[in-house]
């Protein structure tokens, strides 16, 4: 049987920092820590994407001031992404044009 790599320095501190997410919320079974990881990377990718779109559009949510483009965020689509661990629904901002 081969021998485990050494984790490397940032494999250790991403160790170290999901352990104490797990300390912290008290999970105790693979079911639990699999759902938190889900929620976790289900919300990160959403902030992503919304982060795309303030890019975009060259304005943040709730901003209130005069925009330079027609286009704005007032839609909420559901986007079902596919991940090496299973499907993942996504609530994003969509961007259209004013009329």
């Amino acid at each position: 049987m081969a021998k485990r790599p050494k984790p490397t320095a940032e494999e250790q501190k991403r160790r170290s920092m999901m352990m104490e997410v797990v300390r912290e919320l008290g999970i105790d079974n693979a079911n639990d820590l699999y759902t938190t990881l889900r929620d976790m990377f289900t919300g990160t990718m959403e902030n992503m994407l919304i982060a795309v779109l303030d890019e975009h559009l060259g304005y943040e949510k709730h901003d209130q001031q005069p925009k330079q483009t027609e286009i704005r965020r007032n839609v909420t689509i559901t986007k079902k992404v596919r991940t090496n661990n299973g499907e993942l629904e996504l609530h994003v901002p969509a961007s259209v044009r004013e009329r």
